[in-house]
């Protein structure tokens, strides 16, 4: 009465544009259309991609370059400035010493406290 009903799997029929594109997979990853023997020109396409991809490895070492040349110019940059900061650090070090600046407060009549300065109190009015 119940019997189970065998059904056949049914395969779904690839689209039409799914083996185009397999097709150009497989020929691109085959190589073939290295060695097409319908016409001379068939090698022309391989030569025109290789001439490319030589100009654009020709062209990256270049800019490549430039960067380095700009990398090294901004690093001599970066030395001649903590340089010269370390020069200003220094004369103005030199300049605030307490012995240099006695020194150049005498010749104008200024001299150097000997004492502690005093405190001065008011007292408030009542």
């Amino acid at each position: 009465m119940n019997s189970l009903k065998q059904q056949t799997p049914v395969a779904k029929q690839p689209k039409s544009t799914d083996r185009v594109v397999a097709k150009t997979m497989h020929t691109l990853l085959d190589g073939d259309f290295l060695q097409k023997k319908k016409s001379g020109f068939g090698i022309i396409p391989t030569f025109i991609f290789l001439a490319v991809l030589g100009l654009v490895y020709i062209s990256n070492n270049y800019i490549a370059e430039s960067k380095v040349r700009e990398i090294n110019k901004a690093n001599r940059n970066i030395k001649e400035l903590v340089f010269n900061h370390l020069e200003y650090e220094r004369k103005i070090n030199e300049k605030t010493r307490a012995s240099v600046l006695a020194n150049a407060l005498e010749k104008e009549g200024i001299k150097p406290l000997v004492a502690p300065p005093q405190k001065i109190f008011i007292k408030p009015k009542n």
